[in-house]
């Protein structure tokens, strides 16, 4: 699947999340087949919390770069990969704008 800053994506509809602001990170919890169990930080988690089917790649870039300390292409191949990683565990989805 082409990633493009038109993007939008949300959470695949059997995944909760809880974010624990103490320590930074989210935990997944995706129920299917089996049910799985996953714990993000850092850039990641921030990006999940950014991901409510209504915000498109390019506006999550401009999110990381008012956050963190990261240049533009920086930013955008990092997203990339975390959305790249989220898509392979089936525990994000595409939606149309």
């Amino acid at each position: 699947m082409a990633i493009r800053d038109s993007s939008i994506f949300a959470p695949a509809p059997l995944c909760v999340s809880r974010f624990d602001k103490k320590a930074a990170t989210v935990e997944l919890v995706c129920i299917g087949h089996h049910t799985q169990v996953y714990k993000i930080d850092g850039v990641s988690a921030f990006v999940w919390q950014q991901l409510n089917g209504k915000n498109s790649v390019g506006q999550i870039v401009a999110k990381v770069l008012e956050e963190f300390e990261v240049t533009p292409a920086r930013a955008k191949r990092d997203i990339r990969s975390v959305l790249d990683r989220l898509l392979s565990i089936d525990v994000i989805q595409e939606r149309q704008a």
